[in-house]
């Protein structure tokens, strides 16, 4: 009975442990450390005389970046995470918000990302990219923000496109970038693992409970 009531005890405690795990920081609607890179759809160079790639590269596979790369995602969540909010980053993402009838305590970022560039013969001047994204949170897209040498902009030019499915912008630097999206939106599902876990918990606890009393009823 005791064993019975341990390895309950310890389902519970790694369930909440992975919960806190999964909980999203502050300013973030999921945890970035398991959130997928936005597709690439295009990546169009227009200068003649260069022929880069782009690779898109997720907060969470961080690790398979330069050490410098690197550290800028990282002071970039940092700053998002240690942000009131976001218009902390950048006066003007208040502004967006109020043209768009929405509160800051409803905007968080859905994902974190780098762009960095590859196979450019070994020059630094690219000329600008038309860049095309996917991803799945756009139909909720406030603004895209860029943390380019130790500060946050807009993208200006950034817009949804193709029914809300992809993310378009072009730029000619590339470092950490952020997708600004609003929460306030009619409940999707999104917080379906929040209900199974609280339904876990509820079992566990009955299954508790049922071996306390039927010990109870065996020991008189």
């Amino acid at each position: 009975m005791k064993k019975v009531l341990t390895a309950i005890l310890v389902l519970v405690l790694v369930l909440s442990l992975s919960f806190s795990v999964l909980a999203a920081p502050a300013n973030f609607i999921s945890s970035p450390s398991t959130e997928e890179a936005p597709g690439l759809v295009s990546g169009t160079n227009v200068s003649e005389d260069c022929v880069a790639q782009l690779i898109i590269t997720a907060y969470a596979e961080r690790d398979e970046l330069p050490a410098e790369i690197r550290a800028l995602l990282e002071e970039a969540y940092k700053m998002i995470t240690e942000a009131g909010d976001l218009s902390e980053l950048n006066a003007k993402v208040k502004e967006i918000a109020e043209k768009m009838g929405l509160d800051m305590k409803d905007l968080a970022v859905s994902h974190l990302f780098d762009i960095s560039t590859t196979d450019c013969d070994g020059h630094a001047d690219h000329g600008h990219f038309d860049v095309t994204l996917s991803a799945d949170t756009l139909h909720n897209f406030v603004c895209l923000l860029h943390y380019y040498n130790g500060e946050w902009r807009i993208v200006e030019n950034a817009q949804v496109t193709n029914n809300g499915e992809h993310l378009e912008f072009d730029e000619d630097e590339f470092s950490p970038f952020a997708i600004v999206v609003s929460t306030d939106t009619p409940d999707t599902g999104d917080n379906m693992d929040i209900v199974l876990f609280a339904a876990l918990m509820v079992l566990s606890g009955a299954a508790v409970v049922f071996f306390w009393m039927k010990s109870r009823k065996e020991n008189n």
